[in-house]
């Protein structure tokens, strides 16, 4: 029988191979589609995670996705913080969301944010010292063709100087300015967005988190940092729905395409099909022999759309660096399951029209 399909496949080449890029292309788009998302997404909370705080405390209604925040608190309540017996560091930040390149600035108290590991580690110029300085990691400096000492719109028509450029990965955003010119360009003197609390050593994360949570802070949004990457998938709007309308549409494009493929493929093959019946062949043989058929095309699709999977990934990441693909293993898998359910069942009525074909009138067929 295998002899059968390598010869079934081979004698159209044109249309196996539209039935291959149809397969491969439902595949590039769950893994592209879902791993651009979830990439944002993960890259999102690993920086955040690369702080190195245990908590991050914020107020009433706010959500781990910051540039969805427009809520503040006071300044003072980082002293209040600073009265619970478990809580070793607290440093406020500002944000903001620059609209001009839909990214996060955020103000931060400098002294108290580099005592934690997630600090500012500066590669080329200083810290934050002029009123309006920025420090911008070297991911944003190459995508923005900034150096030290240029000036850049990043806070309305406000001009600031490029003071440093600090390494990329371990800053929990891409631009930072002073807190005290943050909240004078916001025009909220004395407030703040957030607080990063580190716990005194020796102190459990889930014991501070459950002081915060049942004492007089218990109004505020107070997230562990180990919860984050499901905070935010939680909290992003859309997500889920995003992801079933990529798949259900990758599905519904291989599925069309084999079943238009293999049902053309049967009507060409009528009168071999009636010789196979009229030797001898079972209805259970000409459907296994035209599923088959279909497996291997989808199984080639499939390689096919991991491979130009990894190619877009490769591409998106080379001409936007900001931008991070998540190509898992666990979404490789559920790519390929759906190529092969897919193209399986876009074959099987064909599969099952041609084996209840009479032989006598499939062999009178021209």
């Amino acid at each position: 029988m295998s002899n059968l399909i390598i010869a079934n496949i081979t004698r159209r080449p044109t249309r196996t191979l539209v039935s291959i890029l149809a397969v491969a292309l439902g595949v590039v788009l769950v893994l592209t589609a879902v791993g651009v998302s979830h990439g944002l997404l993960n890259d999102a909370a690993d920086r955040t995670k690369s702080m190195g705080a245990d908590i991050i405390f914020q107020p009433t209604g706010a959500s781990l996705l910051f540039a969805l925040n427009t809520g503040t608190m006071p300044l003072k309540i980082v002293n209040e913080l600073m009265k619970e017996p478990e809580v070793g560091l607290a440093s406020p930040a500002m944000l903001y969301f620059s609209t001009k390149d839909f990214g996060l600035v955020f103000g931060i108290d400098q002294k108290t944010f580099n005592q934690f590991p997630g600090r500012l580690q500066i590669i080329s110029g200083t810290d934050l010292v002029e009123k309006y300085d920025a420090v911008v990691d070297d991911t944003f400096a190459k995508v923005h063709k900034l150096k030290v000492g240029d000036l850049m719109d990043i806070l309305g028509d406000q001009k600031f100087r490029v003071s440093g450029i600090c390494r990329s990965g371990i800053a929990i955003v891409r631009v930072f300015v002073k807190l005290s010119t943050m909240q004078e360009v916001k025009g909220a003197p004395n407030q703040i967005s957030m607080v990063f609390l580190k716990c005194k050593p020796g102190t459990a994360t889930a014991q501070l988190f459950q002081t915060l949570r049942s004492g007089r802070f218990a109004g505020y949004t107070i997230t562990k940092s180990e919860d984050i990457f499901s905070m935010m998938s939680a909290n992003l709007p859309g997500l889920e729905e995003f992801t079933l309308t990529v798949v259900t549409t990758s599905a519904l494009v291989s599925f069309l395409v084999v079943l238009l493929a293999m049902y053309t493929t049967i009507l060409e093959r009528t009168r071999e099909i009636g010789i196979l019946k009229s030797l001898g062949a079972s209805r259970l043989f000409i459907v296994n022999a035209i599923l088959k058929e279909s497996l291997v095309i989808c199984v080639l699709g499939i390689l096919v759309g991991i491979s130009l999977s990894f190619l877009a990934r490769k591409l998106i990441t080379m001409n936007f660096p900001t931008m991070q693909v998540d190509i898992s293993t666990d979404w490789l898998l559920k790519a390929g399951l759906l190529g092969l359910v897919s193209g399986t069942l876009g074959a099987l009525y064909p599969a099952c029209k041609a084996a209840r074909q009479d032989p006598v009138q499939a062999l009178m067929y021209e």
